[in-house]
């Protein structure tokens, strides 16, 4: 009997476990580390990028056996090789018949965090397409989170000039794509003109030679000798300007037009702009007198670089014995005309006036020096000095010779708006004479090609 009793509980014994190991498996919420791999399987950061989940923590949890809900609070962290990534979740867990299921999930934050950062080489590599001579100005970069910054110099060489800047290249660190180049800033630190050496220019009518020694910023120290071999109203009747070596600053009109005024314009009053007036250079190609081309332009010719000696080694023979056919007697020219009567006039017009050295040419018995141009109104004029023979009706005259003018835009200049009388007046055109001094102007107009001619006399 007790043996059989003691069967029957055995058996009763057995029977129950299966139950029992039943309700345990069943009844118990998710374990920490079941959560944090579910959570994982279902983040598209550790899916999309292979994370290996490193580490998790349970910051909060609320289990409800009652109404079968379980409430956790969780971060991950995880890791590739390029990056580290951590993020916080809240999760539900309801209860069914068959156990615990993740029933909501919501990603509270995330962030990542690159591993690394670009290389020296890589930055160099990246900026050597856009820059030469690439060197780090900080050895270690800024780092701010996800963002990296080098500070470098860098060198482009542009048409003639080597400019030097200093750059800032900024990097983000992007999961998909790794280290991108998001921003580049540079400043311009100085420039180089490239421009040593000798330039020339010749023709059957011009012979233009210059010789650039040595550039030193914005200083630039050279000999010319530009001869017109026979003078013609397209060079402004000059003929030899020649200069031993001297240093000349070289200024900038725009980012490709650059010139030396090397003193070739005395000036009166305001000084009117002339290209000729300046030696220029040229970055760039750029249109002058039909040319394109780039380089040294003087008087409206392209020279050419020869070579880049800092000598004069070619130096044209024929341009060491250049003169100039035309010889100014400065006798002839009344004392004060220049000083006193010429600036009184032009500063009295209100006429930006700019001056060449005086070249006499000879016209008959009459003698006429090119003063170089002046504008008046809104047009350009040539500026002559007439010297006549005594008794002349218009001695020691000043020309004033240009186009595009007509009578009554004269008329209504002198008259109107400079108040200055009107005589003999006609069609064809006028005397004015300045009040206060003892200066008159003759204006006279060809209707046919609306040429105007301004004699100005004592």
């Amino acid at each position: 009997m007790l043996l059989s009793l003691y069967q029957e509980s055995q058996y009763t014994s057995f029977a129950k476990l299966p139950i029992i190991i039943f309700l345990l498996f069943t009844g118990c919420a998710k374990g920490d580390r079941d959560i944090a791999n579910e959570v994982a399987n279902i983040d598209p950061y550790f899916i999309g990028y292979e994370l290996e989940l490193s580490d998790y923590i349970i910051t909060k949890r609320q289990t409800n056996d009652d109404d079968k809900t379980d409430f956790v609070w969780i971060s991950l962290s995880g890791e590739n090789e390029d990056f580290l990534y951590t993020a916080s979740y809240e999760v539900t867990y309801i209860k069914y018949n068959d156990g615990w299921h993740l029933e909501a999930y919501n990603m509270l934050n995330s962030n990542y965090k690159a591993k690394g950062r670009p290389s020296s080489d890589e930055v160099c590599s990246s900026l050597s397409e856009r820059y030469s001579n690439i060197e780090y100005v900080n050895s270690e970069p800024f780092i701010t989170s996800n963002n990296v910054s080098y500070c470098l110099t860098g060198e482009v060489v542009d048409g003639y000039i080597t400019k030097s800047f200093d750059i800032i290249i900024s990097y983000e660190f992007f999961p998909d794509r790794g280290w991108v180049e998001v921003s580049e800033s540079k400043n311009l630190s100085s420039s180089q003109y490239n421009i040593i050496g000798e330039w020339q220019y010749e023709d059957a009518e011009h012979l233009y030679y210059l010789h650039i020694a040595e550039v030193d910023g914005n200083s630039v120290t050279m000999k010319y000798t530009f001869w017109n071999k026979d003078i013609s109203p397209d060079d402004d009747y000059w003929q030899l300007r020649q200069s031993e070596y001297t240093t000349y600053d070289l200024n900038s009109l725009s980012d490709n037009e650059y010139y030396l005024d090397v003193g070739w314009y005395k000036k009166y009053s305001t000084v009117y702009f002339a290209d000729e007036s300046y030696i220029w250079f040229c970055n760039h190609d750029v249109t002058v007198h039909g040319i394109v081309d780039n380089g040294v332009v003087v008087n409206g010719y392209y020279l050419k670089r020869i070579s880049e000696n800092r000598t004069d080694a070619n130096y044209p023979s024929a341009l060491k014995t250049a003169v100039e056919n035309y010889i100014v007697d400065y006798s002839y020219i009344p004392d004060g005309l220049f000083d006193e009567v010429l600036t009184k006039y032009l500063d009295y017009l209100n006429m930006p006036y700019a001056k060449l050295e005086p070249l006499i040419r000879k016209s008959g018995i009459n003698q006429k020096y090119s003063l170089g141009k002046a504008k008046l109104i809104d047009n350009q004029v040539y500026v002559w000095l007439w010297i006549l023979p005594e008794g002349d009706s218009l001695p020691d005259a000043i020309e004033l010779e240009g186009t595009g003018y007509s009578v009554d835009e004269l008329r209504g200049y002198f008259q109107t708006t400079l108040n200055l009388p009107i005589y003999e007046d006609s069609t064809s055109g006028f005397i004015v004479v300045i009040p206060n001094t003892d200066l008159r102007l003759r204006v006279w107009v060809d209707i046919f090609s609306a040429k105007v001619d301004i004699y100005l006399n004592r």
